[in-house]
């Protein structure tokens, strides 16, 4: 191994099998989570725009960092003393968590107005809620992942709570159904795009390698708890309007949840 890989390797330290989900680990980075969540909503509720916006960045900028030592670590393994480097094309980062470093900048340097509402709308609510599924429920976590890489799933799912919390307190003053349907409107473009990629890069294309964006490919199974049931049980199309429809009210209760702490709290 040459040099680089060799720092992979050191990067790629296994977690301890006592560490599997729900455990020691799972329950501190979640109290980490829930203890980031509230600090920075109580302290940044009416911060400037200017302040509101740097946060965003910095989140933004943690994000990117974790995402390129993902994207190193993971191909890389360890077979007979040898290097092996396999990349898993489902690791390309356009799932629905990673839905996030796409929507961020928008809001970063966009000027108020319409599609910049429609990206913190997104954010505030499919964000939000795709962040916690993985934060409450981390299937991803294996005792034979590297520790920086279950580090990384829980930062990366937990941040996504923090900003859209964050987001939905700062913008409490936006709160409409328009203002909700206009995230929908990213949530199905993101939809679009996730189905239109699985089509086009197909088995016959990708020669083995799995591409399975959003966990709606019509030649692949879902992974997500619940949906995974519900897709083996139907026809694809039925699961696309189910899968579709699920995150929208999910979302949608989640918006009315914000609404309801909102008017709680003038109370």
């Amino acid at each position: 191994m040459n040099t680089f890989e060799k720092i992979v390797l050191a990067l790629s330290a296994e977690m301890p099998r006592v560490q599997a989900p729900f455990m020691p680990f799972h329950f501190i980075m979640f109290a980490l989570i829930i203890l980031a969540t509230v600090l920075v909503c109580l302290k940044f509720k009416n911060c400037s725009d200017k302040t509101f916006r740097k946060i965003l960045f910095i989140i933004w900028i943690i994000l990117f960092v974790f995402e390129i030592y993902k994207q190193i670590v993971s191909p890389f393994s360890v077979v007979d003393g040898k290097a092996v480097w396999k990349y898993n094309f489902n690791d390309i980062p356009f799932q629905f968590c990673s839905s996030i470093h796409y929507v961020l900048l928008p809001i970063v340097f966009l000027k108020d107005g319409k599609v910049r509402n429609a990206f913190i709308s997104f954010t505030m609510t499919f964000v939000f809620l795709a962040g916690a599924m993985v934060s409450i429920f981390p299937d991803q976590l294996r005792s034979d992942m590297a520790i920086g890489i279950c580090i990384q799933t829980m930062v990366h799912h937990g941040l996504q709570v923090v900003a859209g919390a964050f987001i939905a307190v700062k913008m409490r003053e936006k709160y409409s159904i328009k203002f909700f349907l206009s995230g929908v409107i990213v949530f199905f473009g993101f939809l679009a795009l996730a189905l239109t990629f699985n089509l086009i890069f197909n088995p016959s294309v990708t020669n083995g390698n799995v591409i399975n964006f959003f966990y709606i490919s019509p030649y692949y199974g879902c992974s997500l708890p619940i949906l995974s049931e519900i897709r083996q049980m139907v026809p694809w199309g039925v699961f696309i309007v189910i899968y579709s429809l699920g995150f929208v009210l999910i979302s949608f209760a989640i918006f009315m949840a914000y609404v309801g702490i909102k008017k709680l709290s003038k109370k």
